[in-house]
């Protein structure tokens, strides 16, 4: 685990409750995507907020998966479905 995306940012955490980097991709990515649809939803635009917070998440996870080895926060015998 060591130089990946989960022992980067949850240092403070025991080893046995890190999670996997797949799994704090998907988080960071879904807790973007609620925060955008959200903050659109309180402007007076769900529909709008509910597509861009989609989207938002979408291009998030994507982002780490198609760059996560060249960044170095991704380990590279990793599979993204587990």
């Amino acid at each position: 685990m060591r130089g990946t995306l989960a022992a980067d940012v949850c240092w403070f955490l025991p080893k046995r409750c890190h999670p996997k980097d797949a799994q704090l991709a998907r988080g960071v990515a879904i807790t973007a995507g609620v925060l955008v649809a959200v903050s659109s939803a309180v402007a007076g635009d769900p529909y709008d907020g509910a597509f861009r917070g989609i989207l938002e998440a979408l291009c998030c996870y994507g982002g780490y998966c198609a760059l996560g080895r060249y960044l170095g926060i991704r380990d590279a015998g990793v599979k993204l479905g587990a």
